[in-house]
Formats: C-alpha cells, structure tokens, sequence
C-alpha cells in the first residue's frame, strides 16, 4: 500500500513539473565475472563490527579499474551528448581514482570538457569546478561521495550513477541530483 502511495504522489509531482520524469537505463555489465577471472575476492565494508552489505574500498577500487565497464560509460555519456543533447552530466564514480580516471577518458576520447571533485580537492578549486559546471562550462563533473548531499545544480540534465551501493538512502540522494522538474529549478 505505500507503495502504490508513493508512486501517485510521485505522478501527480512529475505532472505538476516539480518532479521531472526520469529515463533510466541500465548498463548491463558483470562485476562479479572480471573480479572473479583477475582472483579478486569481494570484500565487504565493516560496519559496528560486523560486516556489511557495502563493498569495501578494495572491491570498489578494483571494479574502477576494469576497462570494459570504463568503455561502456564512455558510451553512455557519448549518447546523452551526441544523440540526447545533455549539457550538463553529473557523474558519480566508485572511488577518487575513478573520478580521475573517467574525467580524463571523457577529455581525451570523447573531447568533451570534464573535471572531477572528492572531499581532498582544495575548496577554492571546488567551488571554481562548481561553477563551471553550473555554467555550463564543464560539460560532464565526475565526483566521488562529495556531491551527494546538499548539492544544488538544478539545471543536471542527467545523472551517471556507476558507484555501487546497496544504501537506499545515498542511492536517493544522488539520483534526486537530477530529478527537479521544470518549476522546481
């Protein structure tokens, strides 16, 4: 029952145009199979001293790293520029390295204009990257857990979510990045 609640509550918002109406796609790719063929053992974040349901830094930096899954991002973002005129792309990486990584991927193969942001970056430039992005001036922003929450950019056309993450709550407060609808920003 609340279920069904809150799917009309969210079609009556996307009606109203305070919530935009989202397409999803999914990007069909096997983690699992290339950590499994590099002898790669998940592991998994420790939390109140039990294990968790999150992968640990080690899993998520070593699925980063796998060039297949990077390839299959740089189509998806080659889409929504080439095919569905976004102009500006918030990315949300797997770690720091892979919002370095994928920044430059997007720089050098796609030759769109790119940066990425985490918590080490200083706050001048930050905010200077920011900006940009608000401004339309960096096309595509990759970030790692920094952009979260309490991130305003109303004008994110679309959102590339590859951090995996099994946290309803942090999954929510990244897609709602890119869920305002036309009279709600």
């Amino acid at each position: 029952k609340n279920q069904s609640t809150l799917k009309i509550i969210y079609e009556k918002l996307m009606d109203a145009k305070v919530l935009a109406k989202p397409t999803r796609w999914i990007l069909e790719h096997d983690s699992q199979k290339y950590l499994d063929s590099m002898g790669i053992h998940v592991t998994y974040k420790k939390q109140f001293g039990k294990e968790s349901d999150e992968y640990s830094q080690e899993t998520l930096e070593a699925i980063a790293e796998e060039a297949r899954l990077n390839e299959k991002i740089l189509a998806v973002i080659k889409k929504l520029v080439e095919e569905n005129n976004k102009k500006s792309i918030l990315l949300f990486a797997n770690t720091v390295d892979h919002a370095r990584l994928l920044s430059a991927l997007i720089k050098a193969v796609l030759h769109e204009e790119a940066q990425y942001i985490f918590a080490g970056t200083h706050i001048d430039e930050r905010c200077k990257f920011i900006r940009r992005f608000r401004e339309k001036k960096i096309r595509v922003l990759c970030n790692y857990d920094i952009l979260t929450t309490g991130f305003d950019a109303p004008q994110v056309d679309a959102i590339i979510n590859t951090r995996l993450t099994n946290s309803y709550v942090l999954y929510t407060q990244m897609i709602g990045r890119g869920l305002r609808g036309p009279k709600n920003g």
